[in-house]
């Protein structure tokens, strides 16, 4: 990369410089050398903008944008930006495949950046990547080019996922799943339908999840795809653990409250006396979980979920005990069949403790 720069300078070739630039700057960042990476980048990209070549200038914005991806620690924020404004520059390029490529970009950016900040994240935030997601379906469907279609699909029922939009994220990973089936593409088919095992598992249906997981690992087996093959596993290990969890969780109990005993006549009192007492009786009636076996409930169903024996103290965020996004999603599920109440599907982007 170095000579080809060298020569490049020397026979006065701008996009080749460009090209090299930029192929240095992928070498730094790989080695994790960012300052190089960076500066190579930005050296690329001011390349670009002197001949006027938005298609470089926007390719060297993606290579920035790795660069701080693979920063230790990684600069999200920084990367975003980047990503950013090689979506812009992509669409004044008006090259439609490298428009959805920038934003292809845009969507791991913003997801990695989602996945760092965890349970803290709000649904406004999972939003930030599941725009550029959906904006990318658009524009790939206009280039009639069914692998970057599929691909878009792909990432947007991902990132609705995420973002806890079950119903939207089934169906862009069933268009993928029929889009990789036409091409013929059996890795793609099955992370669709790994991904379609999620869904189902995320909105508390383990039976159909453990059932479609079982058909991704056997797709993923047969195309040789381990890494894909890897991940169903851990998912499936992950849904019977969860289901595990629940049968084992105590089924909640109803204790009397102070007022609720039979209220039984005075020896003596007239019989009008009982019905004023019968109705303090009611009135004084409350029906409520016992405080400590939903305690007990909700350690033992975090427990099982984290997977971990130690006791787990009911000040500590969950996310900081080693529970994931789709752990999460199965313990509030899990909580809302064992102890009978509604919680929010927001409720783990609130960092919850189990207090």
């Amino acid at each position: 990369a170095d000579e080809a720069l060298e020569i490049s300078v020397e026979s006065e070739d701008p996009v080749g410089e460009a090209q090299a630039l930029m192929a240095l700057a992928e070498i730094y960042s790989q080695r994790e050398d960012l300052e190089m990476a960076v500066n190579k980048a930005k050296e690329m990209r001011q390349k670009a903008k002197d001949i006027g070549h938005r298609l470089l200038e926007a390719q060297a914005c993606k290579a920035l944008a790795n660069a701080y991806q693979n920063a230790e620690p990684p600069r999200y924020v920084e990367a975003v930006r980047a990503a950013n404004e090689a979506v812009l520059l992509g669409k004044k390029a008006t090259y439609k495949p490298l428009i959805v490529e920038m934003m292809l970009l845009a969507v791991k950016v913003n997801t990695a950046l989602v996945m760092q900040d965890g349970a803290q994240v709000s649904l406004r935030g999972a939003e930030k990547a599941v725009r550029p997601a959906r904006e990318a379906v658009t524009v790939a469907k206009a280039t009639m080019k069914k692998t970057l279609i599929s691909t878009c699909l792909y990432q947007l029922a991902e990132v609705q996922l995420m973002s806890y939009q079950l119903g939207p994220a089934m169906t862009s990973a069933k268009e993928a799943l029929e889009m990789f089936r036409e091409r013929g593409d059996k890795a793609g088919e099955a992370g669709a339908v790994i991904l379609m095992a999620e869904t189902h598992y995320a909105g508390g249906r383990h039976d159909k999840a453990e059932e479609t997981v079982k058909e991704g690992i056997e797709l993923a087996a047969a195309c040789g795809d381990q890494r894909k093959e890897a991940y169903g596993k851990a998912l499936q290990a992950q849904i019977a653990q969860s289901k595990e969890a629940q049968a084992a969780a105590k089924a909640p109990k109803m204790v009397p409250m102070q007022g609720m005993m039979p209220q039984q006549a005075l020896p003596g009192a007239a019989a009008g006396d009982a019905a004023p007492q019968a109705a303090v009786s009611v009135e004084a009636k409350q029906v409520g979980l016992d405080a400590a076996m939903v305690q007990s409930t909700v350690q033992e169903m975090a427990r099982q979920a984290i997977g971990v024996d130690d006791e787990l103290f009911l000040d500590s965020a969950l996310m900081d005990s080693g529970m994931d996004s789709l752990t999460a999603v199965s313990f509030r599920n899990g909580l809302q069949q064992q102890l009978g109440v509604k919680l929010p599907s927001s409720l783990m982007f609130d960092y919850p403790t189990m207090k």
